[in-house]
């Protein structure tokens, strides 16, 4: 691995992959439903910022006396299906605490990111963690939730272009991330026969209080169990 290297435009770059390269929160699931064994398949259509399709399978499990669900997904975008722009996300989810329907409930992920631009090709490695809170039943829900990512770090390639027009001195290797995101966000689902259909809209800053553009994001999701 190459030495890290903290220079200007490694923090122009580090926050312009936190912009466009950003994951989404936890996983839109009713956690009512989820049992040990019970497997589905996810897949979710949304602005993250970019729209982005999201295709990915989950699995229960117990955990103490509750369930938990593990999980991997894969995103791409939907505008062009460029196999160089693809987000994959591998995590866990638990109900930390469950009084009748009330649940809270914690979420952590590891994150790879990989794209390709006119600036640079870049590779990227994180984490999120969430926390929620919600009213679950077994036919629909409420929740909201907190949380916050952060691309530890990065891999960049400088183009030609950026070289020629930005920054002639524009050092290829790896950077450490500069900030992560703080996130808060709604969501909402129901059941109609097995198939599960949620909906979440997220504000984002990232933590040193800027906004990001757009400051919302959000995604429709489905999630069928077998």
């Amino acid at each position: 691995m190459k030495r890290f290297t903290k220079t200007w435009p490694a923090l122009a770059l580090a926050a312009l992959w936190t912009i466009l390269a950003s994951p989404a929160g936890a996983q839109v699931v009713n956690l009512a439903r989820i049992e040990p064994g019970n497997s589905r398949f996810v897949t979710s259509v949304g602005l993250d910022p970019a729209v982005l399709t999201t295709v990915g399978y989950a699995r229960g499990f117990g955990l103490g006396s509750g369930t938990a669900m593990w999980g991997l997904d894969l995103g791409m975008a939907v505008a062009e299906a460029d196999v160089e722009d693809l987000r994959l996300r591998a995590g866990l989810q638990t109900t930390l605490i469950q009084e009748g329907g009330w649940r809270i409930a914690a979420s952590g992920r590891l994150i790879a990111r990989s794209t390709s631009n006119s600036i640079y090709d870049g590779q990227g490695f994180g984490a999120d963690l969430t926390m929620l809170t919600g009213f679950y039943r077994r036919g629909w829900f409420m929740a909201g939730s907190v949380g916050y990512e952060r691309t530890f770090v990065m891999h960049l390639e400088h183009s030609d272009w950026y070289r020629d027009n930005i920054y002639a001195d524009a050092v290829d290797g790896w950077y450490s991330g500069e900030s992560g995101i703080l996130r808060g966000a709604l969501a909402a689902g129901f059941t109609v026969g097995v198939v599960e259909v949620a909906t979440r809209v997220e504000w984002r800053r990232l933590d040193g209080g800027e906004p990001l553009d757009p400051p919302f994001v959000g995604e429709l999701s489905f999630s069928v169990p077998f």
